[in-house]
């Protein structure tokens, strides 16, 4: 019989007998004996057991010949990842009580109401399943939250050993959470993210921005050359990207302005070139108008017309100072005449570091 029948003889039960005195320790013994809570508990130590089995083999291929390489790794096992494994579970145990004693609470509450209002028993069972089952969706995304926050440990594990020592904020840039919309296309130290906490107060290393969050950290390799003070913005130069000095500017500007930029090196899958730039995880294309255009609209114009094919966003870089009516005029043309609706955005950067950004049609209405 599963649970859900239980909880259906359960209320019964309570209404034959009319009884709502000690109703709460009565489910709270009810919930205990049908192992509600250790079946949870089960499911955390089976993934826990599976991320160190993973971890000690991993740790083990990393070092040959001796006797003492199941020693070695046992040892290095236990100094590193112990202390988080136990973290990440002391985690998942705490939200089980609260997921726990909210059950425990709103059962009771079902079973009250349907006494003292009339109800007949199978209503009540009908709303305590309700509640369990909304409770059980619960559970299943911290279980699901807590395998993906021990397949990160072994992840980071592997970043570490690789010699890396950057990672980069990486995933869907179409995010709503605070944490997440603070750090993507962000590159970090990982001795820096080790002590972040996100809006849950859980550590960032491993669970990103919170439940089933989709993020992940993925290992970089090249330097920072800029860090905005007290801010977000910071400029971090790819390994293999040649650095030239009008996108070094253009970078750091845009991160005085809390923008997290990469500069890389990158072409498609067939060779294509990619965009340069990234701003906080989107692909964007710096273009400069310099003093030396003779024809500001068609100069804008071509462009835009150039940058599109590496991004949908360009960012028009006004070195020159140049009239922004004829440069605007220029981006309505480039817009006019784009038949593919490649250009989805269009920025005008300032010398001084301020800028407009619009969409096509921001533009298109101006």
């Amino acid at each position: 019989m599963g649970f859900e029948d239980e909880i259906r003889r359960f209320v019964r039960r309570q209404f034959e007998s009319g009884n709502v005195r000690n109703l709460r320790k009565r489910v709270r013994e009810f919930i205990k004996e049908n192992g509600f809570e250790e079946s949870f508990k089960n499911d955390v130590q089976r993934l826990i057991k599976s991320v160190e089995n993973d971890l000690f083999e991993q740790f083990k291929n990393d070092y040959s010949g001796g006797e003492d390489v199941q020693k070695k790794a046992e040892d290095i096992l236990s100094a590193y990842a112990q202390r988080h494994i136990n973290e990440i579970q002391d985690m998942a145990l705490y939200s089980l009580k609260y997921i726990d004693r909210r059950l425990i609470r709103e059962i009771s509450q079902a079973i009250e109401q349907g006494i003292k209002g009339d109800l007949n028993w199978q209503e009540t069972a009908r709303a305590a399943l309700r509640k369990y089952k909304l409770r059980k969706r619960h559970i299943e995304t911290e279980i699901n939250t807590t395998q993906a926050a021990l397949d990160r440990l072994a992840r980071i594990e592997q970043i570490k050993q690789s010699g890396a020592k950057y990672v980069r904020y990486a995933g869907p840039t179409g995010t709503v959470r605070p944490f997440c919309v603070r750090h993507i296309g962000g590159v970090y130290r990982i001795e820096e993210i080790e002590g972040k906490l996100n809006r849950f107060r859980q550590p960032a290393l491993y669970y990103m921005g919170g439940y089933n969050c989709r993020h992940r950290w993925v290992p970089m390799e090249g330097k920072e050359i800029y860090r905005q003070k007290n801010g977000q913005g910071r400029v971090f130069v790819e390994q293999g990207f040649k650095e030239r000095s009008k996108e070094i500017t253009i970078a750091k500007l845009r991160a005085r302005s809390g923008f997290r930029i990469v500069l890389r090196n990158a072409t498609g899958p067939k060779g294509i070139k990619l965009a340069d730039t990234w701003e906080n995880g989107r692909a964007v294309e710096y273009k400069r108008l310099t003093s030396s255009a003779t024809n500001i609209t068609e100069a804008t114009r071509r462009q835009i017309r150039n940058g599109k094919k590496q991004a949908g966003h360009v960012l028009l870089y006004n070195e020159g100072s140049l009239a922004e009516d004829l440069i605007i005029e220029g981006i309505k043309k480039a817009i006019k005449f784009d038949d593919k609706r490649e250009i989805k955005q269009v920025t005008i950067l300032k010398k001084n570091g301020t800028f407009i950004t619009k969409n096509r049609e921001g533009w298109e209405n101006d």
